[in-house]
């Protein structure tokens, strides 16, 4: 009976546009062989998908005894942004620095305006 154990795996590649990730496994195979990781559990987000970087240390497990199917056990899968929310945020920030812009440009008008009276002020023009 296969009891599914898990292996720590060092991370070797990893492609965020494909999900693709590559490890070692120490305790399975010789120092330098790769498996590639299969995509149970995992899917893309907005067209990106969450792998770790390379040269971290993740947990993997296997489906049978022959690791024919072996897949990334994620202990707290993190949901990306969405770069829509980021657009989003970035466009409303972008309005918000216009009207701040429109805002200095009439405070920088009254500024002057002011400092016009103070010189006549100053000149003794209004008494």
């Amino acid at each position: 009976m296969f009891s599914n154990p898990v292996h720590r795996a060092i991370v070797t590649y990893s492609d965020s546009s494909t999900g693709e990730i590559k490890v070692r496994i120490p305790a399975l195979a010789g120092v330098h062989d790769v498996v590639s990781l299969s995509k149970i559990g995992r899917s893309a987000y907005n067209g990106s998908w969450q792998v770790p970087a390379i040269g971290e240390q993740i947990v993997v497990t296997a489906d049978d005894p022959n690791l024919s199917n072996i897949f990334w056990v994620q202990t707290n899968p993190v949901t990306p942004t969405s770069t829509t929310d980021i657009e989003a945020d970035v466009a409303g920030l972008t309005t918000d620095v216009a009207g701040l812009s429109t805002d200095l440009s009439a405070l920088t008008t009254r500024i002057s305006a002011l400092e016009s009276y103070r010189d006549a002020f100053l000149l003794g023009i209004f008494r």
